[in-house]
């Protein structure tokens, strides 16, 4: 293998290999092809192997060819101990029957990491709490999940305790005047959702009553859409009409409603459970915040650091599956945007910051020595499972698993690995409540 050029994390390079390498495995394809080949005037089978090279042996060639480079490309890796992070483009130079194959390979390398970690980064570290309010409030809104509803009464006006049920046309009040609708949809009177201009534009308005109003929403925009990447807060003119008003009616909490969560116990039983959950999920937001917040500080202290490209579209690929699974489920799995439509560009900048912290991230724990504990391991899985309603299962699939373990003890090392960053950096500890804590994970991104 010969280096032809080298440009940042990119190396070109050359391959030769000699015929006779491949003579024997080349012959082979064609004589199986020659057992089940289809030619005009020969039976099955009859076929002869030097009519077959012609009509498929520069296939022949080029498959058993390419396979033969991408071996010795890798073995010259390995024995060169090349950090490989993936390869960009292979084009043969010489390919044909009887001769020695010539063939030009363009790969990247990881960079070199240098796991410094300044003390001057003024990073935060956030932390909350789960208070019984908040433990109140989400049974709250278990509560309105599974409430009935029913119409009130002709001339009462629209009030907090009220599902609304409205239609309307809307459009937004900007150049492109992007327009959308709705048909007897369901407005949370007690909630902000779309926003709370719109929310309270509804109140005080009678069943069967119209009205025109101007109000800021987030508009979504599809993944893919140049104009509107994600939820923007955009004003928007709507003309709406209250259909109908209703009631909520909030089921007990009994044994019925504790089973419908997995809950054979009392109250008692049930509360403990959801806090437990709740617990769980606090820490994954954590956990989030906190790997957004270092990653930025890692960029911010290493600017020089590269992702490699390769990397990056891998990244950037898994994360625009996320997205087109995330939009499917939100619009309910109508009309499914193709990943073909969706630029992958859009995602690269986001993928190159997840690839460069991670690079950073593996080179702090290896040279300070960060290495999880087979009894962190289980305690971890023993976390995991005691979030779902059959922890055991899950106990039992995470220990017997080596890939499922190994996700658990990769995670372990990414967090012992962003905690010994937080602490070199001096990060200062900042309290916020639990609302608070799952607002900045919305904004925090996977």
């Amino acid at each position: 293998m010969k280096i032809i050029k080298e440009e940042g994390l990119r190396v070109l390079v050359s391959i030769d290999l000699p015929y006779t390498a491949i003579a024997a495995k080349v012959e082979q394809k064609l004589t199986a092809l020659s057992k089940t080949a289809k030619l005009s005037g020969f039976r099955p089978g009859k076929v002869p192997v030097e009519l077959l090279k012609q009509k498929y042996g520069e296939a022949v060639l080029k498959e058993v060819g390419d396979e033969a480079i991408k071996d010795a490309f890798l073995k010259n890796a390995i024995d060169q101990k090349i950090q490989l992070a993936g390869l960009l483009s292979m084009r043969e130079k010489e390919l044909e029957f009887g001769k020695d194959l010539s063939y030009e390979l363009e790969y990247e390398v990881y960079p070199k990491v240098e796991a410094k970690v300044p003390s001057d980064l003024e990073l935060e570290l956030i932390t909350a709490t789960i208070s019984e309010d908040d433990i109140e409030s989400t049974i709250q809104d278990m509560r309105k999940r599974l409430a009935k509803y029913q119409d009130t009464i002709i001339g009462v006006e629209a009030r907090d305790e009220h599902l609304a049920i409205v239609s309307y046309t809307a459009a937004t009040n900007d150049a492109d005047a992007h327009k959308f609708s709705a048909e007897s949809t369901q407005v949370d009177l007690e909630g902000d959702h779309p926003s709370v201009e719109f929310v309270a534009a509804i109140k005080g308005m009678k069943a069967e009553e119209e009205k025109e109003f101007i109000a800021k929403v987030g508009v979504q925009g599809a993944p893919g859409d140049e104009q509107s990447q994600g939820m923007q807060e955009r004003e928007v003119s709507f003309k709406l009409k209250l259909e109908k008003l209703q009631s909520r009616i909030l089921p007990e909490l009994n044994q019925d409603f504790f089973k419908q969560f997995g809950v054979s116990g009392d109250e008692k039983e049930f509360r403990a459970r959801i806090k437990s959950n709740m617990e769980f999920e606090l820490q994954r937001v954590i956990s989030r915040i906190k790997y957004k917040a270092v990653s930025e500080a890692i960029t911010k202290a290493n600017p020089s650091l590269q992702a490699p490209e390769t990397q990056v579209t891998r990244e950037a690929s898994r994360m625009r599956d996320a997205a087109l699974k995330n939009w499917a489920e939100m619009s309910g799995n109508k009309n499914p945007i193709q990943a073909d439509n969706v630029p992958l560009d859009m995602f690269k900048d986001r993928a190159s910051l997840n690839i460069r912290t991670g690079l950073f991230l593996g080179e702090l724990a290896k040279s300070e020595s960060l290495e999880p504990t087979e009894d962190e391991v289980n305690v971890a899985i023993d976390e995991l499972a005691n979030a779902y309603d059959n922890p055991s299962e899950i106990q039992k699939s995470y220990r017997e698993d080596k890939g499922l373990r190994e996700q658990v003890y990769n995670k372990l090392l990414e967090d012992k690995a962003l905690d010994k960053f937080i602490a070199m950096a001096g990060a200062k500890p900042k309290n916020v409540d639990y609302k608070q804590a799952m607002e900045m994970s919305a904004t925090a991104g996977a």
